[in-house]
């Protein structure tokens, strides 16, 4: 233990100055087997000591940072002698495992020096040892390093600083993915741990970090003191009206993007703004809530229609039912299935919903990354449209549900008898999604503590700063495909106006092998009033089967997109208005929002941006 506090407190002066926080400390940690599943029977888990050290880097209210730590679980038994003697007495058994971990957490200013922190921690087993023997004789075992077995959950906890290099942590970490026992066969555990740690700030206290966030809120559209020509800089976001001849999933998304900020200008312009909380929170209530429900629904069993047109069907009626609490009927579609369609085609009917929602959620985060600010009324589309396909999985649990149809039939055409995708599966990679996309806590910030509380219409967003003036953000989701689920790794850049998106995604072990690479830039301005926008996809599929035309096509193996954006301005002052032409071309195969046979690829329109009084 002398040598660990020596350690750290080396590594401390080492990153003094270095702009990131050093952290360690000590660890309490027990491992949660399922009841029915507990090798150690009738035996306690106890929390078992261990240590972590780390390296953070706070960006506006996110926390990026990455850990060794320990964790595992030691035995205790209960004994009694009559009536009247009873007590525990510990067992030599034990785990201590050994982790490198990654979290991100979103902070809040609590006062008086404190920080209350939430977020999500993943990372992977790297070994470790174990006493696997509950009988009596117990001989310590090395666990295998190659064993890299993953494990995310929950992390919350508060900071509170001494001074303005000193502080202390303590948190909790909540396992909620189940991590293989290599001694216990067909058995898997949960980690809970506390942690307790030391801080030592590189480069300011977190009071200093905190005088920087209020100065960028002074900075913000409600009540700034920047002048015009800064503001019209740092807004490089448009909405595009744009037809093709073929209707889909992106072009129904691109519209009613516009459609919304459309809404969000003339609520704008002619609602007066409210000064008080309670009719701040009646309005997005009575409004917002009610007007973007309708909006995403929609498009949402739209998405589910345009899969079955698709495929030859048609749409019968499309029911929408109003949301809790006002009704508990979920709203539905009714398609007229075509006579011929694959079983991948019915899995892209059932997953046609969320995925055009997702295209959606994905047109909102660039427009709010290109400005790095997220306007309240966002708020509730953003976190509807990009927790459509995690949510839905994770907490509805109706039989007739999307993502429970969607598992069984894919289990039907995989699994040779076998559930290859489990429910439990599904709902990890969902909490994870949900958990793990910086997104959902800049709009939950927004609309409920800028709006709500303090009256302001949007609120900063910030990503991880890099030299000369790099800026970046990680992301984890997952998309249902025709052939199972891929998990996808997001990683956005941002330089000067231009926004970069670069991301690698891959199938379930479990199911059939594919992976695809994917690149899109936005806003590349070689002069002021044109810009050019450029997506690219890449990838590797398993067998697709689908019908066109009465006609079964079979394809698999490697295929791509590309599509190129022109942007041009005509004019510009109080609002922006210009023209948009999108051209590309695609191969067979699956790619998110488009069909799936091989053609060009041709939409065009109108590009706008309406202005804020």
């Amino acid at each position: 233990m002398k040598i660990k506090l020596i350690s750290f407190f080396m590594l401390s002066n080492i990153f003094a100055q270095s702009g990131f926080t050093l952290t360690g400390g000590y660890n309490m940690s027990k491992i949660k087997y399922k009841d029915d599943n507990d090798p150690a029977g009738n035996l306690d888990h106890e929390y078992n000591g261990g240590f972590n050290i780390g390296l953070e880097k706070h960006a506006g209210n996110l926390i990026v940072g990455a850990s060794f730590l320990q964790r595992g679980s030691k035995l205790k038994d209960s004994y009694s002698f009559g009536s009247s003697i009873e007590g525990t007495y510990e067992i030599p058994y034990y785990d201590s495992y050994n982790y490198v971990a990654a979290h991100l957490l979103f902070s809040t200013n609590l006062g008086y020096g404190f920080e209350g922190l939430g977020g999500i921690q993943a990372g992977l087993r790297l070994g470790g040892s174990s006493n696997p023997n509950v009988g009596t004789e117990y001989s310590t075992g090395s666990v295998d390093p190659a064993a890299l077995n993953f494990d995310a959950g929950l992390l919350l906890g508060a900071n509170y600083m001494i001074n303005e290099r000193i502080g202390l942590r303590a948190s909790y970490y909540l396992g909620l993915t189940d991590v293989p026992s290599d001694f216990f066969y067909n058995t898997n555990y949960k980690n809970n741990t506390f942690s307790f740690s030391v801080l030592v700030n590189g480069s300011a206290s977190l009071a200093n970090l905190k005088a920087q966030i209020a100065t960028q809120k002074v900075s913000d559209v409600d009540g700034s003191a920047q002048d015009s020509n800064t503001k019209a800089r740092n807004e490089n976001s448009v909405y595009n009206l744009v037809y093709g001849k073929r209707f889909h999933q992106t072009l129904l998304a691109e519209n009613l993007h516009a459609a919304l900020h459309l809404y969000d200008y003339l609520d704008s312009s002619f609602f007066p703004k409210l000064n008080d909380p309670i009719f701040r929170l009646s309005k997005l209530f009575f409004t917002n809530y009610l007007l973007v429900d309708y909006m995403l629904t929609m498009n949402h069993e739209l998405g589910h229609g345009y899969r079955g047109i698709e495929a030859g069907g048609s749409i019968i009626e499309i029911k929408y039912n109003m949301p809790p609490p006002f009704n508990n009927e979920f709203s539905y579609i009714s398609l007229n299935y075509p006579e011929n369609f694959t079983k991948q085609q019915g899995l892209m009917i059932n997953l046609g919903g969320s995925e055009s929602n997702l295209i959606f959620s994905d047109l909102m985060r660039k427009n709010i990354l290109l400005d790095q600010k997220f306007n309240y009324k966002y708020s509730w589309p953003y976190m509807y449209s990009s927790g459509d396909m995690p949510g839905y999985t994770a907490f509805i649990t109706n039989p007739n549900g999307d993502p429970i149809r969607y598992r069984k039939n894919l289990n039907t055409l995989y699994g040779d008898g076998k559930e290859v995708l489990t429910r439990e599966k599904m709902r990890n990679y969902s909490l994870l999604a949900l958990w793990t996309d910086p997104m959902n806590y800049y709009a939950l910030k927004a609309v409920f503590y800028d709006y709500v509380v303090n009256g302001k219409n949007s609120s900063k967003v910030s990503m991880i700063n890099f030299k000369n003036g790099l800026k970046y953000l990680p992301r984890f989701r997952f998309e249902y495909t025709p052939y199972g689920p891929e998990l996808v790794y997001q990683n956005y850049f941002k330089f000067d106006s231009t926004l970069m998106q670069f991301s690698f995604s891959h199938s379930d072990s479990k199911l059939p092998d594919s992976w695809r690479i994917a690149a899109n830039i936005w806003n590349v301005k070689p002069t002021d009033k044109l810009s050019f926008n450029f997506s690219g996809q890449i990838w590797h599929q398993p067998e697709i089967k689908f019908y066109q035309n009465d006609k079964l096509k079979n394809i698999d193996g490697l295929g791509g997109k590309v599509i190129s954006t022109i942007n041009y301005e005509i004019f510009k002052n109080k609002h922006h208005y210009g023209l948009t032409f999108h051209i590309g071309y695609k191969t067979n195969g699956y790619s998110l929002g488009e069909r799936l046979s091989e053609g060009l690829i041709v939409r065009s329109g109108l590009s706008f941006k309406l202005g804020h009084n």
